[in-house]
């Protein structure tokens, strides 16, 4: 996620901490079709540790909330990565951590997630870019009552990406967290359901300024059609973020937008 931080190197234990980091504020950038937008904004633990969860292979940036810098000052990190396609880990994988210095790409070191896909970082320098590279590939197969659904997003201007690949649970409902205002699509994986078949969609979605929902707030939901957006609900989520979306369709494309 996010050039000093070639202190990127193994620590002798599996503790971690940051360095006058805990309890900051901390902003999560990446960097989509070259727009660089906000996917979050949460605290380091009391650590300096900053931990995150669906984190995709890319480019992404850290900053610290002005009023928490100070001098010297670095994060640790544990991410839970997805692999290209948006699937979960479900095994030990390579995760080559490059850094951007003087715009080059430059490989820092090669980690291992545990089998879950948590990475540990020992440093990361708030301010430097850094891209993941998820070296294998893991497996979503096919299990009976539950239909695999690939979502692409577009956020902020980005271009489309796909941002998860994940099941249904038995009664059709796919739950998504953390998600930001922006367009999103759906596709079913061939032969787990008919294209007509709808879905329900549970989200709890972040703020605009990337943190999270702790009161009801209002959403708007708009569809494309002929590529017109047409607005189709107002809607509320409750007091933790969550929203449900019934009759959702692949193939139409989606746009949701949080008032706050």
């Amino acid at each position: 996620m996010a050039a000093l931080a070639l202190m990127v190197t193994p620590l002798a234990s599996n503790a971690l901490s940051g360095t006058n980091a805990d309890d900051v504020e901390v902003r999560i950038f990446t960097k989509q079709g070259g727009e660089w937008f906000k996917v979050k904004t949460k605290k380091a633990d009391f650590r300096g540790v900053l931990i995150a969860k669906n984190v995709l292979p890319g480019k992404y940036k850290v900053e610290v909330a002005d009023e928490d810098v100070t001098t010297p000052q670095t994060l640790a990190g544990e991410f839970k990565m997805l692999d290209s396609e948006g699937r979960r880990i479900d095994h030990k994988t390579d995760v080559d951590v490059y850094m951007y210095i003087s715009g080059v790409k430059t490989l820092i070191v090669t980690y291992e997630t545990d089998a879950d896909g948590w990475l540990d970082l020992p440093s990361m320098t708030p301010g430097a870019s850094y891209y993941f590279d998820v070296k294998e590939e893991s497996d979503l197969g096919s299990k009976e009552g539950k239909i695999r659904i690939k979502v692409k997003s577009k956020i902020e201007g980005s271009d489309w990406y796909q941002s998860l690949y994940d099941r249904t649970d038995e009664n059709g409902v796919l739950r998504i967290k953390d998600v930001s205002s922006g367009k999103y699509k759906f596709k079913y994986k061939s032969g787990d359901a008919d294209p007509a078949q709808p879905f329900i969609l549970q989200l709890r979605m972040l703020k605009n300024n990337g943190k999270r929902i702790k009161d009801k707030t209002d959403v708007e939901l708009f569809v494309y059609m002929n590529k017109v957006r047409v607005k189709v609900a107002d809607l509320e989520t409750n007091a933790d973020g969550w929203l449900t979306l019934p009759g959702v369709m692949t193939g139409m494309k989606y746009k949701l937008k949080v008032k706050d």
